[in-house]
């Protein structure tokens, strides 16, 4: 008889070990628990939350887990192999800490919080079976996922494997290069070229430069795609043209160029934004890891756009080969291709013609002048090569969020700055990366970090008004110091030049909340979110102050909470929203969070470097945070209002 606690579900299992931990342990039993703590905290659990994984349980060199999507397990267990693979490239080999990993769907017995039952135990076997940094799944994963992932499967048969009266039928996971021996199964065919249409193709090559190769289809020539759904679309069409831009291809095992390579798709997405006839989603979701590779009609569906931009970096000591391509995912036809050679101070001149192709295609104007490729959204200063190689590869590092990768950019950055001291692009990611640093708490001197911010940021400024990443910047830098006015006042500007541009449209949400225009707050932050469906999470924390401004509590505490990592001032406004939504204890619990980590934490440091256009909205706050336990260590009346008389 079932227990009245035992419950049955099917759910997806994935079990994960490390190899040789023992071994890691006994050389360096210290640095080996710090690095696996990182992992967790970095990338473990921020990719659970991603995919709507549950960990059940940690057992010391093992980790058990349950995903509602089979395919969410998949998508997660590949990213985590690639981001591990990549953490291990700087770390000796005898200290690397590399998983294996096991996929399976199951029925599970579930007592509490733990599960048990074959299902648990299958996936068990199949991670024993993976190799170190690869993925095993059974069958019926495979048959769940093969037409819906980018990855290709090898048939290694059935497994015989301990403690199970049946071979268990496996398949291995491979993505980046292929294998020695031949997939039974990939996502993504290519046919074999005839060698009449090579022909004809070199036939129609078109030389530029001297060194870009393009080779462009007509329409109804061109190579075939599944064409996406509409009815699978996250969003309804926009009415302009819509785009998203993949991450660019690279060998698995070149991690210089694959840093160059985000950094360059990242940098093409910055100047389509400023192309007011273009829809464009941000870096932030298009770029993601789980996105390399996709169909072009998963990442049309996924992000509800029409056109796909893609593309691969070939790199070999200073010479580089681009090649592009612009995918109709809704017509499921290529519109063009481009191959580029040159060295790696040529990639602003070969940027500068991707974006040119990019906007005379979808705006349907020819491309026949030097003007045209001029008017790119560029910054009028056209950086040194050298130096814009080494921003490229920080914007690369910097992608990745953590602090060890933000230190690797802003060292790339200064390079940039030192090889170009009129690189305004540069001095505005020096900026933003200083800021970020002061968000994410990675710094024990906020304020020297932030008067380099300051300096920097104006510093690109006076180096290009026109630049829409300086206005942001700048602004990002005033809002960081608490005066939201002059820092909405940037983000105005920066909104003149780019008005889609989603980092600007973010900014201005929490600005202007602080302005007293919650919900005009609220229509920026929502159109930033558009534009960027996964996003950053001070995306989250902007759109949710705005919320509480707006007095729309259970909308705050959704955004709020939605985010991975909390800043301290989103968390002091998730404690209000809490409050306001008569969610004491969850207030309570969060505040006390909060004096855990500050001890010397209290309510008037917040409230004395930050500006309220409306007293109300100040009072309102500095109340609910006083109702959640938070100390307050002057008097109220003073932390209100300062200069009364008798206040300090």
């Amino acid at each position: 008889m079932k227990s009245e606690h035992e419950e049955r579900r099917l759910t997806t299992i994935l079990s994960a070990d490390i190899v040789g931990y023992s071994g890691l342990m006994a050389a360096d039993e210290s640095g080996t628990l710090a690095q696996l703590r990182a992992h967790r905290k970095e990338l473990i659990e921020p990719k659970t939350a991603e995919y709507r994984g549950r960990v059940v349980k940690l057992m010391g060199d093992g980790t058990l887990m349950e995903f509602g999507s089979v395919v969410d397990a998949v998508l997660f267990a590949v990213e985590v192999q690639r981001v591990m693979a990549a953490r291990n490239a700087d770390i000796p080999k005898d200290r690397q800490i590399i998983y294996r990993i096991g996929i399976n769907i199951g029925d599970i017995i579930v007592v509490g919080d733990d599960i048990y039952g074959d299902g648990v135990n299958v996936a068990a076997r199949l991670q024993s079976l993976a190799e170190p940094g690869g993925i095993c799944i059974a069958r019926n994963v495979y048959s769940q996922v093969k037409n819906k992932v980018d990855f290709g499967f090898q048939d290694l048969g059935d497994q015989s494997v301990k403690n199970m009266p049946e071979p268990i039928p496996t398949y291995k996971i491979w993505w980046g290069e292929k294998p020695a021996e031949p997939p039974i199964a990939k996502s993504r065919t290519k046919r074999p070229l005839s060698r009449w249409p090579m022909v004809a193709a070199v036939a129609a090559v078109v030389v530029i430069g001297g060194t870009a190769i393009w080779t462009l289809f007509p329409r109804e020539t061109a190579p075939q795609i599944k064409a996406a759904s509409l009815e699978r679309m996250a969003f309804p069409l926009p009415e302009k043209p819509s785009i998203a831009v993949q991450a660019f291809e690279t060998s698995q095992t070149d991690r210089n160029h694959r840093f160059l390579a985000y950094g360059l798709a990242d940098a093409i997405i910055a100047n389509l934004v400023r192309t007011p006839s273009l829809f464009v989603i941000a870096p932030h979701s298009s770029l993601r890891d789980q996105n390399r590779g996709s169909r072009p009609g998963d990442i049309a569906e996924r992000f509800g756009v029409k056109y796909v931009l893609s593309g691969s970096i070939i790199g070999k000591d200073d010479g580089v080969t681009i090649d592009a391509w612009l995918i109709d995912a809704v017509g499921g036809r290529q519109l063009w291709r481009q191959t580029l050679e040159g060295r790696t101070s040529d990639l602003y001149r070969i940027q500068s013609e991707i974006v040119a192709h990019v906007r005379s295609t979808l705006e349907g104007n020819p491309l026949s002048a030097a003007s045209d490729r001029d008017n790119t959204g560029l910054p009028s200063h056209a950086p040194h090569g050298e130096s814009y190689a080494y921003l490229l590869r920080g914007i690369g590092h910097f992608r990745n969020s953590t602090p060890a990768d933000n230190k690797q950019a802003a060292q790339l950055i200064a390079m940039a700055i030192e090889s170009d001291p009129d690189n305004a692009l540069a001095h505005a990611w020096s900026a933003w990366s200083d800021v970020f640093s002061i968000m994410m708490g990675w710094t024990n001197a906020p304020e020297e970090l932030l008067q380099r911010a300051s300096a920097s940021a104006r510093k690109s400024v006076s180096l290009d008004p026109s630049l829409d990443f300086a206005r942001w910047a700048l602004g990002t830098t005033f809002m960081a110091a608490g005066d939201h006015a002059n820092a909405s006042e940037q983000f105005r500007r920066g909104l003149g030049l780019s008005p889609d541009e989603p980092n600007l449209l973010a900014g201005a949400a929490k600005s202007l909340a602080f302005q007293g225009a919650a919900l005009d707050a609220i229509e920026f932050g929502k159109r930033a979110l558009r534009r960027s469906p996964r996003p950053p999470d001070w995306y989250l924390w902007n759109l949710g102050i705005a919320n509480y401004f707006a007095r729309r509590h259970d909308d705050a505490i959704a955004m709020l909470e939605k985010a991975l990592i909390k800043s301290l001032e989103a968390r002091l406004f998730l404690v209000g929203s809490y409050i306001r939504s008569d969610r004491k204890s969850d207030a309570r619990l969060q505040a006390n969070e909060i004096f855990q980590e500050d001890p010397a934490f209290h309510i008037a440091r917040y409230m004395d470097r930050t500006v309220f256009a409306n007293l109300t909205d100040k009072r309102a706050l500095a109340t609910d945070l006083l109702a959640a336990g938070l100390p307050e260590f002057v008097s109220f009346a003073c932390m209100l209002e300062p200069t009364i008389e008798n206040c300090r």
